[in-house]
């Protein structure tokens, strides 16, 4: 050591060329090939450099853009950019995907030649002057398609850190650098580059630019380009690192031996190559005690290696399987844990719950964790995969059972910040998936009782058994119930379906909403800006501000509208109120209503407030203090009823039947959703028995008034279907499939509220009848309703039977997915989506032939409402009902497969609706609590025990005085009378007779409104009977008051059972309707 031998000196032992050469001059050995290639002359070019040039791009320039792209995106440049190259995740939504796919190509091609190239001149050993111009201008190509990528990441920093993005700066920025003299030019790390081709080969078939290539071809390909890709990369760098050599601080200092000149590094990678079974056989022990414990150590270390390898595999496969613990990806982030049996497949509730939660337009996305009895379904992978890399990240499956302390250990459930309870639509048991679901939330509950619980059941008899076994009733809520309700409001309420989906689903932040509507706007739908706008609000809470305590809640409403914001409802004793006229607003108090998107509450609010933490800390203090009031309560029911003693033996009888009454008191009382045993409801303050025998008496009397009829059989609904059709004026209610007689009777009931002052007739279409006892539960608290029975589906023929033509609103109600008669659940909407063809094509065909024979007056197509089991099957519709072609210039109302669910017009106009929506109600529970409890104040029917509400939604037309004033003026006029106005219904085509329409929600105060606009508000019952005695509530003209007595069967059949024809002339409803729908055999 410390002296110099020549390499042909005997003394030094065999070593590599490489080795040789860096211990040599240059000069002396292979000059042209070595002249430069060395660390030392090499890491400023191709390692300093480009590391300075990343550190530049991730903390100055894509923090730069990315601001300026997020201010700018509704900007011209941005619009059409991302009408041309989308995004990562939009990549089979791009308006001109050939750019795109041409873009892929090129870098593929570009990757594959820059490969070829490197492996050439790694035998040549040079480089030409024009050949180094030729690699700037293609490296110019290479850096293109960085910045492209780039933007379709939205300038995110962590697109830097990508592979392909790494690559492609590495070998780029030093093409630029290197002298043109440079005898070493040669070498590069260019090799890499053929890692691009896979991804822009992946990319290409993401695009659908390889659609028309078949899939084995396909295969082949991507399987051949992968092991190509992997040979070159690992050739190319094992080539790279030899001539390059060791760096100085790499230089090994080997100990000749008997076996060889050896190092503690050397004797590693033998030791490794050993045990591993690959032995390439460059070194053997040569002394015996090293042989003795070679043998030795090949059968510990085979045996190790094995067995570990072994484990690391079972190890992935328990993780990957869903058996191992959770971990979270973000510690900053909160903890979501979805159970239940709707885990099991991926249906579109749990999409569209996917979908919000991690909604760009939410901050603060959490970790999710789904837990299962089995393996992850291959459907709910496939939704998992489709979500943006960022949600995947944060998205685990875990297969155990939820109620075992074990596995909620392993999920750390204690430390969740919301448990979510999902149940599955197409359960063949409903009964069966509600009991384990509350099940599920009993084990949850008991093990942490302060965790926040959302239960989600299907029947709504199931949530009075969940709330009766302990679960309180804001923490649960039928999903069956809020859509039958939902469906209900939406035929009175023109829209209401959109307006209460625009609540729930929140509007992606990379969505370009003003490239579709400037491609609208040239094919004649300049209203697509306008409903597009009037999606530019939120749902959410605030602590009213400290100068407006003390003021009441309509004069807070006013100054709140000023600002473009409309409060609707306040949490008053921890129940959401609506509305609520004469209340005085208290210090941190929650209020919450509708506010423009981005925009400051300003001093409408107490920002020194959370107002998520003291809504919920209201909404537990008054669980709290309704449980206590029910157990006292039942103290003094159980003290009432104490037994006196008198003899032994009855004695010993009350004191058992005092036991028991004092268990049930004190066991069910604190949960009962009714009445208790004392006639007193525990949400609310206890009365004397002679203000409850008054509110009982005004009941009696009141129904007295509205119900004078009440079905015994299946006969007289029959009669009377036929007497409501004869009349006309009236509603469809057509039931497509299943047997859903519990949510037939809340959407019944919903349409029959005590707050309503008219009754609309109903006759309902149906393939199975309910029992006798269901018909008196449902038909004798619901008047003015027949059913008829038909055989299968309904069909055109029974609906002409059921005065169709005469008809205010049909209703198709698509029922239970889990009972439709489909083996394709894709199917599942057919019997509907025909059927609504079918009515449209027949409105189309007399229409004709009423044109032809010169009819004065106009049919106009009944108001029709169809659910949707699926959100992918509006692909199937017209965007536009047939007749409405001349309006749409005959190239908007054509199908359009890439048009999404909620830019649809049919679901702009509240023609369709889907309860999908409640699923991203679930997640939007966790951005902003109490929205299941909102939502059930907005739409469940008024419950004089459990939903107790002073104003309900009602839709009426403009009146003559405000039509030409502003939203603004509307809103502080309808605020006299106690109203708030939500929003507009207006018309697609105004002037043009097209009664297609869409919602604008929360307008600006500064919006003119229109003669044809429709003002949806929140009102108490008076407003409705005031508009309605004025014939301005909405498809209530000529509709029977609620007090009119019904008439008696027997007067309008004459006695007889025989059906009463349908085809009529007229109707007070729709007097303009003089054209008679005659029955053709092709209409049939």
């Amino acid at each position: 050591r410390g002296r110099r031998v020549r390499p042909g000196d005997p003394r030094r032992p065999q070593a590599s060329r490489a080795r040789i050469c860096h211990e040599m001059r240059c000069q002396d050995a292979h000059p042209e090939f070595c002249g430069t290639v060395t660390w030392a002359n090499l890491t400023w070019d191709l390692l300093v450099v480009p590391s300075l040039v990343l550190s530049v791009i991730m903390f100055l320039i894509m923090p730069i853009c990315q601001i300026a792209w997020s201010r700018y995106h509704r900007s011209r440049f941005v619009r059409y950019s991302r009408r041309f190259i989308g995004t990562t995740e939009t990549d089979a939504q791009v308006r001109y995907p050939w750019v795109l796919n041409s873009v892929f190509v090129i870098e593929m091609i570009l990757s594959l030649w820059f490969a070829a190239q490197w492996v050439h001149r790694s035998y040549v050993h040079f480089v030409s002057h024009f050949a180094r111009t030729f690699d700037q201008i293609l490296c110019l190509c290479f850096l293109n398609t960085y910045v492209i990528n780039a933007m379709r990441n939205q300038f995110r920093w962590q697109y830097a850190l990508h592979p392909t993005a790494l690559i492609t700066l590495f070998t780029c920025v030093p093409t630029f650098l290197r002298p043109t003299d440079d005898l070493g030019g040669w070498f590069s790390f260019s090799y890499l580059r053929i890692a691009n081709a896979v991804h822009a080969y992946e990319k290409l078939e993401k695009t659908g630019g390889l659609r028309d290539v078949s899939e084995i071809k396909r295969g082949y390909a991507v399987s051949l380009l992968r092991t190509l890709v992997l040979v070159v990369i690992l050739s190319g760098t094992v080539f790279s690192l030899e001539v390059l050599g060791d760096p100085e601080v790499f230089i090994d200092q080997p100990v000749t031996t008997e076996m060889g000149d050896i190092s503690f590094i050397q004797m590693v990678y033998w030791i490794f190559t050993t045990i591993s079974t690959v032995g390439y056989g460059d070194f053997s022990p040569t002394t015996t005690l090293s042989r003795l414990f070679i043998i030795c150590a090949i059968i510990v270390g085979v045996y190790f290696f094995s067995s570990e390898v072994g484990t690391l595999v079972e190890l992935h496969k328990m993780q990957s399987s869903g058996q191992g613990k959770w971990k979270p990806y973000s510690k900053a982030s909160s903890h979501v844990i979805v159970i239940g049996g709707g885990v099991r497949g991926a249906s579109s509730v749990l999409k569209s719950f996917l979908d919000e939660i991690f909604c760009t337009a939410h901050a603060g996305w959490p970790n999710l964790s789904f837990m299962g009895s089995v393996e992850q379904p291959a459907e709910l992978r496939e939704a998992i995969d489709s979500l943006p890399r960022f949600a995947r990240l944060r998205t685990s499956y875990f297969m155990g059972d939820p109620t075992r302390h074990a596995d909620m250990e392993r999920l750390r459930m204690g430390q969740a910040s919301l448990v979510i309870i999902i149940t599955d639509l197409n359960a063949p048991d409903i009964d069966q998936e509600d009991t384990s679901n509350i099940l599920r939330a009993l084990a949850v509950k008991q093990a942490y009782p302060h965790l926040n619980l959302r239960l989600m059941l299907q029947r709504p008899a199931n949530k009075v058994k969940a709330v009766r076994a302990g679960i309180w009733p804001s923490r649960c809520f039928s999903i069956n119930e809020l859509k039958s309700a939902l469906f209900a409001l939406s035929c009175s309420v023109k829209g209401w379906s959109t307006m209460v989906t625009h609540c729930l689903v929140s509007e992606e932040v990379e969505d370009d909403p003003g490239a579709a509507a400037v491609d609208a706007a040239s094919n004649g739908e300049a209203w697509v800006a306008d409903f597009h706008a009037g999606r530019d609000f939120i749902v959410t809470g605030w602590v009213v501000g400290v100068e407006f305590v003390g003021l009441e809640f309509l004069q807070y409403c006013r100054e709140a509208a000023k600002q473009g914001v409309m409060p609707i409802a306040t949490q008053i004793h921890g129940v959401i109120t609506l509305n609520p006229i004469g209340h005085v607003l208290q210090e941190s108090e929650v209020v919450v209503g509708f506010k423009p998107t981005g925009m400051s509450l300003k001093n409408l609010e107490d920002a020194s407030n959370d107002w998520r933490t003291s809504f919920l800390s209201n909404q537990r203090q008054a669980a709290i203090s309704s449980t206590k009031a029910a157990l006292n309560t039942a103290v003094h029911f159980v003290e009432a009823q104490r037994p006196v003693r008198t003899s032994r033996g009855s004695n010993a009888a009350l004191t058992k039947a005092y036991n028991k009454a004092s268990s049930m008191a004190t066991v069910m009382l604190p949960f009962m959703p009714r009445k208790s045993l004392t006639g007193q409801s525990a949400a609310r303050k206890p009365q004397t028995d002679q203000q409850e025998d008054q509110r009982a008496s005004a009941l009696r009397t009141e129904s007295s008034k509205r119900l004078v009829w009440a079905p015994n059989s299946e006969l007289e609904l029959r009669q009377r279907a036929d007497q409501i059709a004869a009349a006309g004026g009236h509603n469809i209610l057509i039931v497509l499939a299943g047997n859903p007689w519990q949510q037939m009777q809340t959407l019944l009931r919903t349409l029959r509220g005590e707050h309503s002052p008219f009754f609309v007739p109903i006759i309902v279409l149906c393939s199975n009848m309910p029992g006798p006892i269901q018909i008196k539960e449902i038909f004798s608290k619901t008047p003015r309703v027949g059913v008829m029975k038909v055989g299968g589906s309904p069909s055109l023929f029974d609906l002409q039977h059921a005065g169709m033509a005469t008809s205010r609103c049909i209703m198709l109600y698509a029922g239970n997915a889990a009972e439709a008669a489909v083996a394709d659940r894709r199917m599942v909407d057919g019997a509907g989506v025909t059927l609504l063809a079918a009515i449209e094509g027949l409105f189309c065909e007399q229409s004709a032939m009423a044109a032809a024979g010169g009819a004065s007056g106009s049919l106009e197509l009944p108001n029709v409402v169809m659910e949707l089991h699926r959100q992918e099957s509006v692909k199937f519709m017209h965007r536009f009902p047939l007749h409405e072609e001349q309006f749409a210039n005959g190239s908007g109302w054509a199908f359009n497969h890439t048009e999404r669910f909620t830019s649809h017009p049919r679901f702009a106009s509240g023609g369709i609706f889907t309860a999908s929506c409640l699923g991203a109600l679930v997640a939007r529970s966790f951005y902003t609590p109490g929205m299941v409890e909102l939502l059930e104040a907005l739409v469940l029917p008024q419950d004089g025990d459990t939903h107790q509400q002073n104003s309900h939604p009602w839709q009426v037309a403009l009146p003559s005085s405000l039509a030409k004033c502003t939203y603004g003026e509307l809103v502080s006029e309808f605020l006299d009378k106690g109203a708030l106005c939500l929003g507009l219904y207006r018309m697609c085509f105004p002037g043009t007779g097209s009664t297609s329409g869409y919602v604008v929600t929360n307008p600006k105060p500064s919006t003119a409104l229109r003669p044809d606009d429709l003002v949806t508000v929140v009102a108490p019952a008076q407003f409705g009977k005031e508009f309605f005695d004025r014939g301005l509530v909405v498809g209530a003209i000529g509709a029977p008051s609620a007090d009119e007595p019904e008439p008696p069967i027997e007067q309008a059949c004459g006695g007889t059972t025989e059906p009463v024809k349908a085809e009529v002339t007229s109707s007070p409803a729709r007097a303009s309707n003089t054209v008679v729908w005659p029955a053709s055999p092709q209409a049939q």
